[in-house]
């Protein structure tokens, strides 16, 4: 008996407990508030000139979940003496805290760091009170004249001691991020004792922070080891309003990059992508969760929302946006959080029902864009059905009542819009709350998407066919990486590998920064990131294709000819502009070793000017050093020795002629890039353009193979515009690579089908010779198919002219 009653009472603890559990689960009705004690944390500043009697200096304590430029706390700092100010903050313990300087007069002015670019933010991490010690280098882009100094040295894993890449590197408002052999360098940083801050940007290492001294002219070595952080799993349950609509994605956005932040400023101030940051399961009841792993002792700062870290993103009841604060801890817990509304006032919501035509591929979502003040960064609607969108829309409407609208697809606004609000700059519609329906309702129907059209254009069929297992048939994504890509890839994977292709080439790039020319680095939300192409390559792996990487230069607010043309072109410019493409080229062929990637491309035609005896786009010599032969030499030895699969250099076509290079000798295969005229005549036949190409393929092209005994592969990069196989000769002195951007504003005709010819002349003409052995299509855009102007073959008859050529012709 006593065995019994011991059963039935371990039985009733049990339901006890599950039913308590379960009210813990399905019922938060209160936030559990972590308790963690404050320090004071001194900010001491030291300015480049006096204030006026009208200036004010604020410390920016930043929002980076809301928008770098949309929620920022400001602290009045206190005069200490004519030149240095300072403010006490009570500050979370384990916080890290995003901050920069600004000054107000007339108007606010953010502080410059030099040489001569805006500062993004700088970072304290705050365990115990503390004094940071800042120098402003200015308040203006033209720079102060202070004595300064670089930085750099190697991050490392302080378990393994290997190197760690894209490790974020500040000091004094400057920022950078280790290359994948760790190394890192910051310049032209003021003389003086600053803070250097590394951190990771999903937190897989503890932060580190330590103070480095700068000495007038000279290099600080700093080279540090991180911790790896424990990762625990943490499982967030959230309660929503209950207005909110019950099929409604919840996402979960944060300043980590996994969910969502890509640590730099994108249109209007923000730094989210919100289809780039997690969704939450939909457990019904107004109840949502989701598991994530952490890394312990990270300082989370997160917010739930419907949209972004701005639109439709969670209140609290004081009518402020709300951005949570939650320092990992080192256990797996479960989080239970209260939405408590969704906007700042009691009005009602607005739903966007929208209607897409019928053409709209099926792989593709409906995006909503706002523009309150400027085009802010598109969200994805939700699908209702067949062609059927929604989006309601809760906040923020005090700036948005009034602002305008649009739609597009795959959050590509400005490329894939509403045909009636094409372009990067087009009005939209305007958002005049009085407008809706009695329920609240915005009805709209999209007629057609721009560069959509039933295009039909007739395939010529080829008598020829040849059989070569080891053929390239390649499609090259186009250079200007997009962040809002990595969600709507799939499709344009599965494309390219339906058109035939056996081969995809993606190609990351650094900035050579127009502020100092010589100097390269990878750029957040610029760059592709190593997580990034990672998951590329997981893309073409599924869709059964080979990955390669081609590595390109990227210049700051300027083409490849304005770079050329303001750089000094002296003998040292020239060497340490060539240590810093060594350097990127290395980074990534290494990467490829690691990552057991199979094909390596460099070159291409935005380094021409830097080949031996090299030229300027006008005609006029580089001024390459005389020992320019070796260099090159040395690097292809180089990529040789980090990278052991296949080596390919890329020249453009107008280049074969003369290339005399000796370093080509050391590659695999030579791509060479068509883009050239092939005609003069406005309208010229299928047949002229192979007699064209024929002649540049055997006179020309041929004596690369003659000379370096090589496989040549052709690049394919014909824009689809009214003069493309003339390079736009009736348009003046400008190419049609320098002309497609503003073709999409209309101002240049759209041709797909010269397009086209231009494909099946080159693809004919390549079959005929056994010298080639492979033809890539260039500038292919992933995220999206649009019949535009651009090089992109992918939704244009010239991707069907490439799918039959490869799938039916090449074998």
């Amino acid at each position: 008996m006593r065995h019994k009653n011991i059963f039935w009472t371990i039985l009733l603890l049990m339901a006890v407990s599950f039913i308590i559990g379960s009210c813990i689960n399905n019922n938060p009705t209160k936030e559990i508030v972590q308790e963690l004690p404050f320090s004071e944390t001194v900010f001491e500043v030291n300015l480049p000139e006096k204030l006026k009697n009208d200036e004010i200096v604020y410390l920016e304590i930043l929002d980076e979940v809301t928008g770098i430029a949309l929620n920022p706390t400001r602290y009045e700092m206190q005069s200490k003496d004519a030149l240095n100010l300072f403010v006490r903050i009570p500050i979370i313990n384990g916080s890290f805290v995003n901050y920069r300087y600004v000054k107000r007069s007339d108007v606010d002015v953010i502080e410059y760091c030099s040489p001569g670019n805006q500062v993004h933010y700088r970072s304290y991490m705050v365990n115990r009170p503390s004094v940071a010690k800042d120098i402003v280098s200015s308040w203006t882009n033209e720079g102060t004249e202070f004595p300064v100094g670089e930085i750099s040295g190697f991050v490392y894993d302080t378990k393994t001691n290997l190197p760690i890449p894209e490790i974020f590197v500040s000091v004094n408002g400057s920022t950078t991020s280790s290359s994948h052999n760790g190394f890192y360098q910051i310049q032209n940083i003021p003389v003086g004792e600053h803070n250097l801050v590394a951190y990771h940007p999903d937190g897989l290492y503890k932060p580190f922070q330590q103070g480095a001294v700068i000495a007038d002219n000279a290099l600080t070595p700093a080279s540090f080891g991180l911790e790896p952080a424990k990762m625990v799993q943490i499982t967030f349950n959230v309660e929503v309003p209950e207005n909110t609509i019950k099929a409604a994605p919840l996402r979960l956005i944060g300043d980590f990059y996994s969910l969502g932040n890509i640590f730099t400023e994108t249109n209007g101030g923000t730094s989210i992508i919100s289809s780039r940051s997690p969704l939450l399961d939909n457990i019904g009841n107004g109840k949502y969760a989701i598991t994530l792993d952490l890394p312990s002792g990270a300082d989370l700062r997160y917010k739930f929302s419907l949209g972004d870290g701005f639109v439709n993103a969670e209140y609290s009841t004081d009518g402020n946006l709300r951005t949570r604060q939650f320092i990992v801890p080192d256990k797996d817990m479960e989080v239970f959080n209260l939405i408590e509304s969704w906007s700042s006032k009691d009005i009602s919501p607005i739903t966007f029902e929208v209607t897409s035509p019928n053409n709209t591929p099926a792989g593709d979502y409906v995006s909503i864009q706002f523009n309150p003040f400027m085009w802010m960064p598109p969200i994805q609607m939700w699908k209702t059905g067949q062609n059927q969108w929604v989006y309601t829309l809760y906040s923020p409407f005090e700036f948005l009542d009034q602002a305008q609208f649009r739609f597009c697809r795959n959050d590509q606004c400005g490329y894939a819009d509403d045909d009636l609000t094409a372009g990067f700059d087009a009005n939209g519609y305007i958002l005049d709350m009085k407008s809706a329906d009695k329920t609240g309702r915005i009805v709209y129907k999209i007629e057609n998407w721009v560069g959509e059209n039933n295009n039909s254009y007739e395939i010529e069929k080829s008598s020829k066919s040849i059989n070569n297992d080891n053929f390239v048939k390649g499609v090259e994504f186009t250079n200007n990486y997009d962040y809002k890509w990595l969600p709507y890839l799939d499709w344009g994977f599965i494309d390219a590998a339906i058109s035939g292709a056996n081969i995809i080439v993606v190609s990351p790039s650094w900035v050579f920064d127009n502020n100092d020319l010589s100097i390269a680095e990878y750029k957040p939300g610029i760059n592709p990131s190593e997580q990034d192409i990672s998951k590329l390559y997981n893309y073409a792996q599924v869709a059964g294709l080979t990955f390669a990487l081609y590595p390109k230069l990227m210049f700051t607010d300027q083409s490849s000819a304005d770079y050329w043309s303001s750089a000094s072109l002296s003998y040292n410019w020239w060497l340490e502009w060539f240590s810093q493409y060594e350097r990127f080229i290395l980074n990534y062929a290494n990467f490829a070793q690691e990552n057991e990637i199979e094909v390596f491309l460099f070159g291409g035609e935005s380094i021409i000017p830097a080949l031996p005896h090299g030229r300027l786009s006008n005609g006029n010599p580089s001024n390459t050093p005389y020992n320019f032969d070796e260099k090159w030499n040395s690097l292809a030895e180089k990529v040789r020795t980090e990278f052991s699969g296949k080596i390919i250099f890329s020249i453009p076509s107008y280049l074969a002629d003369n290339i005399e290079h000796e370093f080509l000798m050391q590659v695999d295969a030579i791509m060479v890039e068509n883009a050239s005229a092939l005609t003069s005549s406005d309208s010229p036949s299928i047949e002229d353009l192979k007699y064209r190409f024929s002649q540049v393929l055997d006179q020309s092209i041929h004596k690369i193979y003659t000379r370096f005994q090589k496989p040549i592969i052709i690049g394919i990069k014909y824009p689809s515009m009214d003069g493309s196989a003339s390079d736009c000769i009736n348009y003046g002195n400008s190419s049609c690579s320098n002309l497609a951007e503003s073709a999409t504003a209309g101002s240049i005709s759209i041709d797909l089908d010269e397009q086209a010819d231009i494909y099946t002349a080159i693809l004919d003409s390549v079959i005929d010779r056994d010298w080639i052995t492979g033809v890539i299509s260039q500038g292919y855009y992933p995220a999206v198919a649009i019949m535009d102007a651009s090089i992109s073959a992918r939704g244009k008859p010239a991707m069907g002219v490439l799918s039959y050529y490869f799938n039916e012709v090449i074998h």
